[in-house]
């Protein structure tokens, strides 16, 4: 996905923040918005400040949050009442 289309769908009210994780190694930092049911927009941004965005289906990606988190490396800074208790159902913190 291009930048332009992953900021621009990132900035709509419509869109909110489902999750944030930060890379305790690098100060990259992991955005995960829920435009739809079905699909996450991933924003990944390096400390220098670059964006890059992907779309990923909540199946594909759900599973690797949950690595990403329980790994000890990348940590939630934030994350919606949904998320959290979609966490505590997984068996995450």
């Amino acid at each position: 996905m291009s930048w332009q289309l992953g900021d621009r769908i990132r900035r709509l009210d419509t869109v909110p923040l489902a999750s944030k994780l930060a890379d305790s190694r690098s100060n990259r930092t992991l955005s995960v918005y829920d435009p739809d049911g079905n699909t996450y927009l991933v924003r990944l941004r390096t400390a220098v400040g670059r964006e890059k965005y992907r779309e990923v289906s909540k199946a594909e990606f759900d599973p690797i949050l949950d690595a990403l988190s329980q790994d000890g490396r990348w940590n939630f800074v934030a994350q919606t009442k949904e998320e959290r208790g979609r966490q505590t159902t997984a068996g995450g913190p």
